[in-house]
């Protein structure tokens, strides 16, 4: 064989004397893929500046293979002596399950593909003649994961980072992070573009949890809208520990906070019947209409009672029935089915019907009776999200956010020029039904229409219809239809055109606008790491999860702990009941210092509407000097508060260290320093400052004085927290020390 002979992958064979490479790494990575080609194998030799050699692993073989540096950079072969041992030397060399090699191998198609198992890895392998095991495949998975989004205990240390880029990029997007004694603990995101977008979508969201697939456990919380054309809109999302009542209040606190218009008797909610969202619903949005899942419901049933098929097509017509009559009937019905229809019909009795049956529920819900839509997002927009790190995640919601909003605003109509294309299809399915109906009007607005054997009334001044369409959908029905088919006819005076009876979150001009806000691109590159905000402590525990056993008969099965170091019963070596727990050699972990409650958060000031040009454009923001982002809020009733910038809860034993700071203390002001005009023209103002300099080395931005500024003049304007604690101090220093006159104005 020829020194030009090439491999698959148009390298040269590593095993040909004159064979050349870029590199003594690619020599490398081709030996060992042409070595386990051809079911061989080596070990490694000596290796210094001169030489890298490769010999047999039977000392008995004549093998030998060298690589010699050349003066272009590159090395070359240029000795090579055959193997001369039996093929048994080459049973179980360790490369060949190497996981660093089989990652190198199945990474591009890992990145093609995050949600795939160890098995496929296996299958791979096993195909190629390696037969390696599921731990090995697991390994390599891991290993590709970890390649691909980087570790996990260092994205939780660059969020607070992130979110600082995402302000910088974007200064109305509204977030909170939380860590709780230098962990991770909770957070939420609102961009600004959302909100904006919420607007002009349905007054209808829809709110529902799911689970982190990856070694956290946590869960991911969204707020969902629909716009228009009937598209999925995140509003919102959390990242939580749990689905309780604290983790809700949490979300719909802040949920609200960032869409002001949220909390409104025009806005409907479906969500599941979730543990703590139904309370946390009427503490944080007591306005808005919730309702149930429909789907969630007839699941509960299903699995609850085992009713049969009849029952479950029963309960969707009550939950589609359009009037009371026919509600009652279904229920009826569903009580008379044997032998499990009474207790469905007991279950449901128990749940008003103004949380689940379409003819109580006073508000449209365009056709969606259950939450699916939050999990649909799941597989529609980031199917592969839950199984990244933190970090990665939220970079991929943004990006996906962004090009979804960038593909909607460019989007082309072809069926209509005024409406949307969901609304001009649903019109003309609408009205092939509409032309066999016969209309009797009774006024100019009130309409008897004649379907079949059934008789319906439509008021065209309130856009009713007493089939429930007309107000469902905010659409004409076919019933609206067709007396807009007769008024064409025989009343022309009177409005007759179908596009003045569509809602206005149907027409064209409203979808261009919802997304007219654009996503700024969010650069990711060097992000610092801080130690507030390491990784939380809510791991799954290994291995399989275990299931419940089932008991058999009366017998009960009673284990009594023992002690490995006392030798104790009722308690374990890590307990604290332990006599030897925290003795010597006994010592196995310590309790982290309570390090108390810091946040980190933007809330951007959303009373007054931004223009959409100076929102879409924000190129210029991008180089702006920005604030500290680490901002002081109260902890809970439970946790030991204090004020100014330290958030330091007070733990057992000797008083803490003070917070670290450029300055030990605020010194003395300087006169030039207090009559400055361009550092602030009254007391308050020029303390403040001083103040602000002894704390972080620099003065305030210009917007945060502006702000500040107009606080002291009265105005109703948002001042973020830990301006108004230095500013409360500052006052209560100048009242101590007895000033003539009060700075506020």
């Amino acid at each position: 064989m020829s020194a030009l002979s090439t491999s698959a992958n148009s390298l040269p064979d590593p095993y040909v004397v004159g064979s050349e490479f870029s590199s003594l790494q690619e020599a490398k990575d081709e030996l060992v893929r042409v070595t386990l080609s051809r079911n061989l194998s080596f070990a490694k030799g000596k290796q210094d500046d001169r030489r890298f050699v490769v010999r047999c692993r039977n000392k008995s073989c004549s093998f030998r293979l060298r690589f010699t540096p050349q003066e272009s950079g590159g090395v070359k072969t240029t000795i090579s002596i055959p193997h001369t041992c039996p093929p048994e030397t080459h049973f179980d060399w360790k490369p060949k399950y190497s996981a660093e090699r089989l990652r190198r191998k199945h990474q591009e198609t890992y990145n093609n593909d995050p949600s795939m198992k160890p098995k496929a890895i296996q299958a791979a392998e096993k195909a190629d003649g390696n037969d390696i095991s599921y731990k090995q495949a697991w390994a390599t998975l891991k290993r590709a994961r970890e390649f691909a989004f980087g570790e996990d205990n260092e994205s939780f240390q660059q969020i607070p980072a992130l979110l600082e880029r995402m302000m910088m990029s974007d200064p109305t997007t509204y977030y909170h992070l939380e860590a709780k004694d230098g962990s991770f603990h909770r957070l939420f995101i609102a961009p600004g573009p959302t909100a904006e977008a919420f607007r002009y979508c349905r007054r209808f969201i829809a709110l529902d949890g799911t689970y982190w697939r990856n070694r956290w456990d946590l869960r991911l919380l969204l707020a969902v809208a629909r716009d228009g054309e009937d598209e999925i809109l995140p509003l919102a999302w959390a990242i939580v520990p749990s689905e309780s009542e604290d983790n809700w209040r949490f979300f719909l606190k802040h949920f609200k906070a960032a869409f002001r218009e949220v909390d409104d008797e025009t806005v409907l909610a479906v969500s599941d019947r979730a543990k703590g969202l139904e309370p946390a619903m009427r503490a944080e949005l007591p306005r808005v209409c919730h309702t149930y899942c429909a789907q969630h419901l007839a699941e509960n049933i299903m699995t609850t009672f085992h009713p049969g098929d009849e029952v479950r097509k029963l309960y969707w017509l009550a939950v589609k029935a359009p009037s009371k009559k026919r509600f009652d009937t279904c229920l009826e019905r569903i009580a008379a089915t044997k032998p499990k229809g009474k207790d469905v019909f007991e279950y449901l009795d128990k749940i008003p019907p103004h949380a689940w049956a379409r003819h109580a529920i006073p508000l449209p819900r365009y056709g969606h009776s259950t939450s699916n839509i939050v999990e649909s997002i799941n597989s529609a927009w980031v199917p592969n999200i839950r199984e990244a790190p933190v970090l990665q995640a939220l970079i991929e919601i943004w990006r996906t956010m962004m090009t979804k909003f960038y593909e909607r605003r460019t989007r082309k109509f072809r069926r209509s020029t005024e409406l949307v294309d969901y609304a001009h299809i649903y019109i003309e399915e609408q009205s092939k039904k509409a032309g066999q109906l016969s209309v009797m009007p009774s006024t100019d607005h009130l309409y008897q229409v004649r379907d079949g054997n059934l008789v319906f009334t439509v008021n065209m001044e309130d856009q009713t219809c007493t089939c429930g369409e007309f107000q469902e959908m905010q659409l004409p029905c076919h019933h609206a239809l067709a007396v807009l088919q007769y008024r064409h006819r025989c009343r022309r005076d009177l409005p007759h055109r179908t596009k003045d009876f569509v809602h206005e979150c149907y027409h064209q001009s409203t979808y261009r606008k919802t997304y007219e806000v654009s996503f700024a691109p969010l650069d990711t590159n060097d992000l610092e790491k801080d130690e507030n905000c390491g990784p939380c402590d809510l791991r799954k525990p290994q291995g399989r999860p275990r299931k419940k056993r089932r008991q058999h008969g009366e017998r009960i099965y009673i284990r009594v702990n023992r002690c490995s170091a006392c030798h104790g019963e009722g308690h374990t070596r890590r307990s604290l009941r332990c006599p030897l727990f925290g003795i010597g050699e006994y010592v196995y972990f310590q309790t982290p210092e309570p390090r108390g409650v810091k946040v980190w958060e933007n809330i951007p000031d959303r009373t007054r509407s931004p223009s959409p040009s100076s929102i879409s454009s924000r190129s210029s923001l991008l180089g702006s000097p920005s604030p500290p982002r680490l901002t002081p809020a109260s902890t809970s009733a439970s946790e030991s508060t204090s004020r100014g910038l330290n958030l330091q809860r007070r733990p057992r034993g000797p008083s803490p260290p003070p917070p670290r700071r450029l300055g030990k203390s605020v010194k003395p002001m300087p006169s030039w320093f207090r009559d400055d005009p361009d550092l602030g023209n009254n007391r308050a103002l020029s303390r403040y400052n001083w103040k602000y300099l002894n704390y972080y080395g620099s003065l305030p931005p210009v917007q945060y004085m502006a702000e500040l500024e107009r606080a002291l003049r009265g105005q109703d304007y948002y001042l973020p927290s830990y301006m108004i604690e230095l500013l409360e101090e500052t006052l209560r220093e100048e009242e101590e020390q007895g000033g003539k006159q009060n700075p506020v104005e």
